[in-house]
């Protein structure tokens, strides 16, 4: 399934699921700023 095709699905999704899925999204961001600047410490 392409980027396209999920952002296509998501759009559909009820508001309070796509907002849900939003925080999802960013939370994942999160975590992997946080493993990046660790490892940029072990560095």
């Amino acid at each position: 399934m392409s980027t396209h095709e999920i952002q296509a699905r998501a759009l559909q999704m009820p508001l309070h699921e796509r907002a849900r899925l939003a925080q999802l999204l960013l939370a994942s961001l999160d975590e992997e700023d946080e493993i990046e600047w660790a490892w940029a410490e072990e560095a």
